[in-house]
């Protein structure tokens, strides 16, 4: 936000919260009363201006610079900065993932993320290849051996991780039930 003492007054300019940098508020040099900038809409042609305003006078009515006609006070986003330590080293600007003040330890969890990724990615294109060698197997007919690798089931193999897949199911039905008291 910056500041231009003009006449005996001092224009404070910052973002308006409509995209542009504008008025804000108006105080006097000696710093006694401050006059907020409040943005208007005509009901009748539309158009949108900011006034002057004292804080008293907020509810008062305000007719359109155009054609006269009733407005309304519209709502806008507050005048607002980021101010971060001198830990991080992008500026003022906020922070990646918005939990954390430090930039490094941002950038440590977006390496192990795109790590992570990239291990799930060679594990499906391994699964990819297994079921391309084995037509009319499915991702369901997969099992992982010990050493990472896949294979297909045999049918009773596959009969029975359906079965533990569906008692599992139901004892998640009962722990949320439970959970919800009933």
């Amino acid at each position: 936000m910056s500041s231009v003492v003009v006449g005996g007054f001092i224009a404070h300019h910052g973002y308006t919260g409509r995209g542009r940098v504008g008025p804000v508020a108006v105080q006097s040099t000696e710093g006694d009363f401050a006059l907020p900038v409040y943005e208007y809409q005509c009901d009748a042609c539309g158009l949108r201006f900011d006034r002057l305003r004292r804080m008293s006078e907020i509810d008062a009515p305000q007719d359109c610079l155009d054609c006269g006609a009733s407005t309304r006070r519209m709502v806008t986003a507050a005048a607002f900065t980021f101010n971060h330590p001198a830990s991080q080293t992008r500026g003022t600007a906020p922070s990646n993932t918005g939990t954390s003040d430090d930039w490094n330890y941002d950038k440590t969890i977006g390496r192990d993320a795109a790590k992570r990724w990239e291990h799930i990615g060679q594990r499906m294109d391994r699964k990819r290849r297994v079921i391309a060698d084995n037509p009319g197997s499915t991702g369901y007919d997969l099992s992982r051996n010990p050493d990472g690798s896949y294979r297909v089931m045999q049918p009773a193999e596959r009969a029975a991780s359906e079965a533990g897949r569906a008692i599992g199911a139901e004892v998640q039905k009962a722990i949320q039930a439970e959970k919800k008291g009933g």
